[in-house]
């Protein structure tokens, strides 16, 4: 019986196979095949992740069991196919029912409720982990007044942000232009950006009251630059005089960011990655398990002082490879079902010692909507990843909180896979064939604006009443990912960190002009705010 004919039966029952039970079933006979299946429906209480144990538990219970023999004489019969104690975590891949997984309690473990910090203010623990902000609200049906009251939520708020800036005097409304003689200041939301047949920059901006008609010369380089570099519904502040029906501009003023600087911190360190791509023949499989022993301290490598003293590791989206994800991708699975990618993806991460907790968040390759912001993981396919008990899955975005103590307030992460970092790098000028190659430039455009998608159309969203999207509290760490391009730096006190990947150059990526860094694996320490970059390729 083939792989999957064999899996499929068992999901007819409603459960899965581990992998070393599909490993020894598949060179087993139909008729005890058929047998084991009958016994299994008879069970009142089943795991949903079958093992060898539970089907040794059923062979007892049947009156007059076949022996369970291979066809070929010279496979290894089941018992013998499980070894004992095994030093490659790439070649015997057997051992699940072993790890912390717990294959026979079936019971999902349940994360704490988290629905934003306008419904949920109060801030959640979990693990030494603060939760500061975490998606899991119920979806509800969507219509048009929900959009513009999105879009009108958010530019109020970037409004007051910006409302006091120095620069903006004698600040009006747009539909108070006309009495102007004086040169003022008014705030609005970028509806429309394009150069002019002058080659000027003319801009539409639009508050609650109206629209405007904005000019930016360029005889003035340094503003025509920012005007030229605006995202399109970006909110922003306009110093300039009426003329006819028009405003001349003579500043752009726009939203920045300024982080907090960093006290020593606590003993620690946290790593940072994404991009895992389990499923796919591109999945850098030996690398991947490379780290893994050395997190484990089971190697001799270099920064064992590091693997020793590491407490956090985060993992930002795209755990597997998915599917149907882009043209042809199937060519390129090695893995073509997604629970079977996920439950991979957990015997991997399960192999990673208790003591470091994993924070993970979904991206858009995972098992999950793909507006954002994301929920956490879909139980109905990723359910074995809520067995690790060490792992902690967030939404996307997620907002957090670390290595806090009596003396130190901890560090501020937030978390965001960074779907829309690809509409930047390819509409902005300034970004178009330097984003792809330096991210921590795209990561630096998105915190000067607020918000981590400005532009409608950047990404898939959902229009909530309370944007998660919008940057309101900065951040001590920023991370992203998607790019597969490793970036590291600091900007106004804040770490920014694009994560690298675990795959290799994929068809598709090469379509697009990505080119991943795989293997490297930003080290922060807590105790000095200092980034180290660990290879593993």
């Amino acid at each position: 019986m083939d792989k999957k004919e064999l899996v499929n039966k068992f999901v007819d029952t409603g459960c899965l196979l581990s992998p070393e039970l599909v490993y020894a079933l598949e060179n087993e006979n139909s008729e005890n095949i058929l047998g084991f299946l009958e016994a299994l429906k008879k069970k009142e209480e089943k795991p949903l992740v079958l093992t060898t144990r539970f089907f040794f538990e059923i062979r007892k219970d049947q009156p007059t069991p076949k022996d369970f023999t291979p066809k070929d004489a010279n496979e290894p019969t089941l018992k013998e196919s499980i070894p004992e104690k095994s030093s490659s975590l790439i070649s015997e891949k057997i051992k699940l029912a072993k790890l912390r997984v717990e294959p026979e309690k079936p019971k999902i473990k349940e994360l704490p409720k988290h629905s934003g910090l306008q419904e949920q203010p109060e801030i959640k623990k979990v693990n030494n982990v603060k939760i500061l902000y975490s998606y899991n609200a119920e979806s509800k049906k969507t219509s048009v007044n929900d959009f513009t009251n999105y879009f009108r939520t958010r530019y109020l708020k970037l409004r007051d942000m910006l409302s006091s800036h120095p620069k903006l005097e004698n600040l009006i409304s747009i539909n108070k232009i006309s009495n102007q003689k004086d040169e003022f200041s008014m705030i609005g939301m970028v509806q429309e950006r394009r150069i002019t047949k002058n080659g000027n920059v003319f801009v539409v901006l639009e508050d609650l009251t109206g629209t405007a008609r904005i000019i930016v010369s360029k005889r003035n380089k340094e503003l025509f630059d920012k005007a030229e570099n605006l995202a399109q519904d970006e909110v922003i502040g306009i110093k300039g005089r009426a003329s006819n029906q028009f405003v001349f501009a003579n500043e752009i003023i726009q939203t920045d960011f300024y982080g907090k600087e960093k006290v020593c911190g606590g003993e620690g360190y946290a790593l940072f990655t994404s991009d895992l791509h389990v499923g796919s023949n591109k999945f850098l499989e030996k690398e991947f398990t490379n780290f893994i022993r050395w997190l484990n301290l089971e190697t001799n490598g270099k920064h064992k002082e590091i693997a020793k003293k590491c407490k956090y590791l985060f993992i930002a989206g795209d755990i597997v490879d998915g599917i149907g994800i882009y043209p042809n991708q199937e060519k390129e699975l090695i893995i073509k079902d997604v629970r079977e990618q996920y439950n991979e993806a957990a015997y991997l991460l399960s192999q990673i010692r208790s003591d470091i907790k994993i924070i993970m968040i979904p991206g858009n390759h995972d098992a999950t909507r793909q507006a954002v912001p994301q929920p956490v993981f879909d139980e109905r396919y990723a359910f074995s990843l809520y067995k690790i008990k060490n792992v902690l899955n967030l939404s996307n975005p997620s907002y957090i909180n670390i290595g806090s103590n009596e003396n130190f307030k901890g560090y501020d992460i937030l978390l965001y896979h960074g779907y829309s970092l690809n509409y930047f790098a390819n509409n902005i000028r300034s970004l178009i064939n330097r984003g792809y190659k330096n991210p921590n430039l795209l990561q630096t455009y998105l915190l000067k604006r607020r918000h981590l998608a400005p532009t409608h159309g950047s990404t898939p969203y959902l229009p909530l009443e309370d944007d998660p999207l919008l940057i309101e509290k900065i951040p001590d760490v920023f991370v992203t990912a998607d790019l597969h391009k490793l970036a590291v730096s600091y900007s106004n006190n804040v770490a920014l960190i694009a994560s690298s990947c675990w795959q290799n150059r994929t068809s598709f990526q090469i379509k697009v002009g990505h080119e991943p860094e795989p293997c490297k694996v930003p080290a922060l320490d807590l105790k000095t705010n200092s980034i180290k970059i660990l290879d593993f390729s």
